[in-house]
């Protein structure tokens, strides 16, 4: 058999092909863009995907040859939305301001981290909440070897991970679809009238959505802070205790704030400023933690044995009173709020200094 003849069909036309593959790539390009819009139409916006690749992305930073005027806050979901890094960084000396939360779980795996695996020396605030001080200790540590398996080894793997995690961080933030997975994540878009209670942003900052509770009754809201409570204490200590039977070992938990302060001590020893603060909680969040840890037997003699700056909201003219939407989290204008108030007063407290103080100091070459 001829050659050319055997070979024939196998052959294709080269331009027929590249004109197809250009109207399949422009009819998906067309049809993405039509569902994006769509899903905006609906109400949705692009949220960003928390991983433990972006919580390591930020944990870079504290490995800065420079840190003074940086700030990291630690803790759990309750700071991620109380404390508004925009307002900071635009008011006072700190322009730098990572934050290295996880939902639910203890700060102290990441202070450790922190104190004995960097020369971090610039300003702590850290959420007090008396739970993590007994309970909840592995999901901050899983982080914390998550980052030095991926961005605290190799060279390779680290440049890989960096550029894996910024991409998926543009695309997150970009377009609501990217944040679908799968068939039944488009069902639960288009069919859903509810939308994510938290609006996140690049640096990890969110905000509380609370325009899904203004249609509740004031029964149902009532509910629905109890029941929030209820699971937010779950969350943290495991689904089969209950807030009546939780155990509290008080000398254990004074053990554990003792480690706290040996952790904060290696930081100020070395030019950095360590705070402890308490975010505001109402409602059941705060019927149910004062029963279990009365301020005055845990928070006030915590704060007389503590060399390092406690401030509690109770205590910060104006916040003494801000309603939490949930009992444990604050709207964004509440957050606003008292991100301002815990501003005046670490700038009272001489432990902050404004910006235009500092623009002032270098106008006038000091």
């Amino acid at each position: 058999m001829p050659l050319s003849i055997s070979n024939s069909n196998l052959r294709l036309p080269t331009g027929h092909c590249r004109k197809q593959w250009l109207l399949v790539i422009v009819f998906t390009v067309i049809l993405v863009v039509i569902f994006e819009l769509y899903l905006r139409s609906l109400g949705c916006m692009p949220q960003v995907k928390d991983s433990s690749s972006l919580w390591g992305y930020y944990r870079q930073e504290c490995d800065r040859a420079e840190t003074s005027n940086m700030l990291v806050s630690i803790g759990g979901s309750r700071p991620q939305a109380g404390l508004n890094p925009f307002l900071v960084a635009s008011r006072t000396n700190y322009s730098n301001v990572v934050l290295l939360h996880q939902a639910g779980s203890s700060f102290i795996p990441t202070l450790r981290d922190i104190a004995y695996n960097t020369d971090y020396s610039g300003m702590i605030i850290c959420s007090y909440h008396p739970l993590y001080f007994l309970y909840s200790m592995e999901e901050q540590q899983a982080l914390v070897d998550f980052y030095h398996a991926k961005y605290n080894n190799s060279i390779l793997t680290s440049l890989l991970t960096n550029i894996d995690t910024y991409l998926n961080l543009q695309l997150s933030s970009s377009l609501v679809i990217n944040n679908i997975n799968g068939i039944s994540g488009i069902a639960s878009k288009i069919l859903s009238s509810k939308r994510s209670n938290m609006k996140k942003y690049p640096n990890r900052f969110m905000i509380s959505e609370t325009s899904l509770l203004e249609a509740m009754s004031k029964e149902q809201l009532s509910q629905y802070k109890k029941e929030r409570a209820v699971a937010g204490v779950r969350f943290i200590v495991g689904n089969d205790v209950s807030i009546e039977d939780l155990p509290v070992d008080h000398d254990k938990w004074f053990a554990c704030f003792r480690e706290v302060l040996q952790l904060a001590k290696i930081i100020e020893d070395r030019g950095g400023k360590f705070i402890f603060v308490r975010y505001p909680i109402s409602d059941d969040c705060r019927r149910y933690e004062q029963e279990k840890f009365p301020k005055e037997l845990y928070w006030d003699e915590a704060a007389r044995m503590s060399p390092v700056l406690m401030l509690h909201f109770q205590d910060i003219p104006g916040c003494e009173n801000l309603s939490c939407f949930d009992g444990s989290h604050l709207s964004e204008e509440n957050a606003n709020i008292f991100t301002n108030r815990l501003i005046e007063e670490l700038i009272k407290t001489g432990v902050m200094e404004p910006k235009l103080k500092i623009e002032n100091d270098k106008a006038q070459g000091r």
